[in-house]
């Protein structure tokens, strides 16, 4: 079983899904790549958008959605979000509302320049929160050193891998790398529609499996399961 935890497939809410029809189709290309659960995670820019209303747009779109895929068989949807990392992060009033649904893991963009002292500053002190930080698409940030993924890696982070890296060329050697040395704990698709950046779970589980073995799957699904049920540090 495979678990979506980066989507930006709710509609209308940022520069994902546009429609309504739009999230369907997504959909329709999770469940038939064998997606059980899929974390939608709309952008959230402290500096951009007041905490309450990004909710709000959330909800009213993961509700529309809902009501479209009654009486229909689509992978289960849970809320989450994408958090732009900045220095008021760590302190921000009702943080956890932006976690993924029932647990206390919440999906953290980090910069794309270099990492200063203050990225993993921050990090810890989320984790002092008592909320358990997942990395988003650790194969994004090219700028990044091995030693700085290392220094996140050992922070107890999660680090979530974005299954399209494993597609292309240039980016599948370092993807399988770290992979390789046990560094990507969950998949996502972030998928933003279903033409140019749709879901590709079918052809990136095809690669893993030549490489690794068939247990490669059940591997992400053990640890899928882990932050979905909330445990860990």
């Amino acid at each position: 079983m495979l678990y979506d935890f980066h989507s930006h497939i709710l509609p209308s809410v940022d520069d994902g899904s546009d429609s309504v029809e739009q999230s369907l189709k997504m959909l329709d290309i999770l469940r038939d790549s064998g997606v059980d659960t899929v974390v939608a995670t709309p952008h959230f820019y402290y500096s951009k958008i007041a905490l309450d209303n990004f909710l709000t747009a959330r909800d009213e779109a993961y509700d529309k959605l809902k009501e479209a895929m009654e009486g229909k068989e689509y992978p289960r949807i849970l809320k989450g979000a994408e958090v732009l990392l900045t220095t008021d992060i760590p302190n921000m009033k009702d943080l956890e509302s932006l976690c993924i649904e029932n647990t206390s893991y919440i999906l953290i963009e980090l910069p794309y320049s270099y990492w200063s002292d203050w990225v993993y500053r921050a990090l810890n002190d989320i984790s002092l929160r008592g909320l358990k930080p997942i990395i988003a698409h650790i194969d994004r940030y090219t700028d990044a050193s091995d030693r700085c993924i290392q220094r996140i890696f050992y922070l107890n982070c999660i680090i979530q891998l974005n299954v399209d890296s494993l597609t292309k060329l240039k980016t599948r050697r370092r993807a399988l790398k770290y992979i390789k040395r046990g560094e990507i704990h969950i998949l996502g698709s972030d998928t933003h529609d279903d033409l140019h950046r749709p879901p590709k779970f079918i052809e990136a589980m095809e690669i893993l499996k030549k490489k690794f073995g068939t247990d490669i799957e059940t591997m992400f699904e053990g640890n899928s399961l882990f932050v979905l049920n909330d445990e860990g540090y």
